[in-house]
């Protein structure tokens, strides 16, 4: 485990402008390089061309989405430019969906016609050997209106007639069937009242009534061959759907599409793209065998960043400090010569949040909470430990749902020794803030400063801890005045004029640092009186229940009550020891001064698996 962020490499290659695409989306997969624009390279390439392009294969493909099957996951290189390529999809595209909804129509006309038969094979099953009538319905009249509704078995009433317009109702299993014959003047008052009532005109084809007689033979030979068509249509537009070339331009249109997000940081050099920026990889080799598997030849080279380019650092991400790395990340990134504490974090923030916490039922609870909630909040994951350790300490302190007599106190009850709890934090927080003397003095030791920092700096934990020494024997004074010396030899090793001024500016810093230390260190009290506080508060809620005589008014209150107790004093105590961790503990060596690494996203969002493989 790194005690400090990794800087990453900067990277280069020389490309085909005609892979650019394939190399970016191969270096994505990786999940280890970040574009970044090298300044001492020709302009940034023209993409309106192939925007415009992209986005006209987006219209197409939201428009017809029922239609177009997903992008496949995988594909191979072109040959060809990104914008001669988004081109010849383009086209494909259109030319596909042409032929696909061809295709639709068709299907349409001949599901519309079979379904007009099934209809008309009800109607004259319901009829019977009165079906002979229907013969002169297949062909057109001038001078009288003919017509054959469906309509729903439930539909009420029949369709009204006027003057000397004939009405004939037949009922089939499914269907009312309305023979409805007329003159032309009533034909607009019954289509309307058909259209209301939710019927269907039901057409005799023109080539059943030329063979009335045979019409059984007819309708069943023309009802096979129609789903026989239907088949094959269905099958064509399945086969359409599964083409593989289609999928794989569809492929090339998302990969395109995500690549012109990326564009900016890619300079052109005639017919080859200048591809840079940053990498975690630890040798060239691993993204050249990336760019190998999709079967792309360039080399990969280590160089130097750009002058006054900061490199972006990937933090310690290990499963114990994960949960504690949003503290850090409340002030920023730690740069790559500044110490990483969400190690460190792991064991102090459960520490401090346990003992302002200490209670094992309520360290449960919340424990068990964090767990269930960090499965849609990650960043709640902290809570899990610090759970644990307010359990630890209730088990220490005797508290269980405020209650002394389940756990017998391994230590003491906070109420019968106030002091003592209010003062033990007190060594706990020195060792917080010396722990952030050590951060400091590893800071310095990797910048080349370490002999400065011990000649001057290293002699304010000194001082401080002289002067506790000192509250309680003369020898701490002596050991003030040895700090002091100690400081003062180490400014006039490092002096520079004018003498006084410095040295005096020294020794005030001193005395200033040992001043701030103290009070950081009292600060820590606060940790002891939320122990108080709590150990009081659950003691005060367990007094309101016994004056409450109604059993179920007593579980009540008590749920609530603690409830209560979980939510808000959590928050408090969460608030407190942000707090402390912010201002007594990073403000000794965190400079949050660096960038984090962020990859490139693949374009698929996962990592895709290559043709062939």
């Amino acid at each position: 485990m790194s005690l400090h962020p990794t800087p990453a490499h900067w990277f280069e290659t020389y490309v085909p402008r005609a892979q650019t695409v394939y190399v970016l989306e191969a270096l994505a997969d990786t999940g280890k390089v970040e574009l970044d624009k090298d300044l001492v390279t020709t302009p940034v390439v023209d993409t309106a061309q192939l925007r415009h392009t992209i986005r006209s294969i987006e219209d197409l493909r939201l428009r017809y989405s029922t239609l177009l099957p997903t992008a496949a996951a995988s594909h191979l290189v072109v040959s060809d430019t990104p914008e001669r390529t988004s081109q010849a999809v383009l086209r494909r595209l259109r030319h596909w969906l042409a032929q696909q909804l061809c295709l639709q129509r068709r299907q349409r006309r001949l599901q519309a016609e079979r379904d007009n038969l099934d209809l008309l094979q009800e109607c004259l099953n319901a009829m019977g050997t009165e079906a002979t009538a229907l013969a002169s319905f297949g062909h057109p009249s001038t001078f009288l209106y003919k017509r054959i509704f469906a309509c729903p078995p439930d539909c009420g009433e029949r369709i009204p007639v006027a003057g000397r317009t004939i009405l004939e109702v037949y009922t089939g299993p499914r269907h009312e069937f309305h023979i409805v014959a007329g003159l032309p003047e009533g034909r607009p008052a019954t289509e309307l009242t058909a259209r209301l009532q939710h019927c269907r005109a039901v057409e005799v084809p023109h080539w059943l009534a030329a063979d009335w007689p045979r019409r059984e033979a007819l309708l069943t030979q023309r009802q096979s061959a129609l789903a026989a068509d239907l088949a094959a249509m269905q099958q064509a537009l399945a086969g359409g759907r599964a083409d593989p070339k289609l999928r794989a331009d569809l492929n090339d249109a998302a990969v395109l599409h995500w690549y012109l997000e990326h564009t900016i940081t890619l300079t052109e050099d005639h017919h080859y793209c200048h591809v840079t920026g940053w990498t975690t990889a630890a040798a060239p080799q691993e993204l050249q065998a990336a760019l190998r598997a999709a079967h792309i030849e360039a080399v990969i080279l280590f160089r130097p960043g750009p002058p006054g380019r900061q490199p972006p650092v990937v933090a310690n991400r290990s499963w114990w400090a994960n949960p504690f790395r949003l503290f850090v990340d409340m002030l920023g990134t730690p740069g790559q010569a500044e110490f990483d504490p969400a190690a460190l974090l792991a064991v102090i923030v459960p520490i401090l949040f346990g003992f302002m916490f200490p209670d094992v039922g309520h360290g449960l609870v919340l424990a068990a909470g964090g767990l269930l909630l960090s499965r849609r909040h990650a960043r709640l994951k902290f809570l899990v430990p610090c759970g644990l350790a307010a359990a630890g300490f209730g088990v220490l302190f005797g508290e269980t749902f405020g209650l002394h007599e389940p756990i017998p106190a391994l230590w003491l009850r906070p109420l019968d020794h106030p002091i003592l709890v209010l003062l033990a934090p007190l060594g706990l927080g020195a060792l917080v803030i010396l722990a952030g003397l050590f951060a400091a003095a590893l800071e310095a030791h990797w910048r080349g400063e370490l002999g400065r920092w011990l000649l001057i700096d290293a002699a304010v934990p000194v001082f401080c801890v002289g002067a506790f020494w000192g509250l309680f024997h003369r020898a701490g004074w002596i050991v003030m005045a040895l700090a002091a010396v100690w400081s003062l030899c180490g400014l006039l090793v490092t002096c520079r004029r004018p003498y006084f001024a410095y040295v005096a500016g020294g020794l005030g810093r001193l005395l200033a640092s040992a001043l701030e230390l103290g009070l950081n260190t009292l600060s820590f009290l606060r940790v002891g009186a939320f122990a108080l506080a709590h150990a009081a508060l659950s003691q005060t809620l367990l007094g309101l229940v016994e004056t409450v005589e109604s059993p179920a008014f007593r579980v009540a209150l008590l749920l609530v009550g603690h409830a209560a107790i979980i939510l808000v004093e959590g928050l408090v105590v969460f608030v407190q020891t942000t707090r402390l961790i912010l201002f007594e503990f990073f403000i000794r060596f965190l400079h949050a001064e660096g960038r984090l690494f962020r990859p490139l996203p693949s374009a698929s969002g996962t990592v895709p698996r290559r043709r062939g493989d």
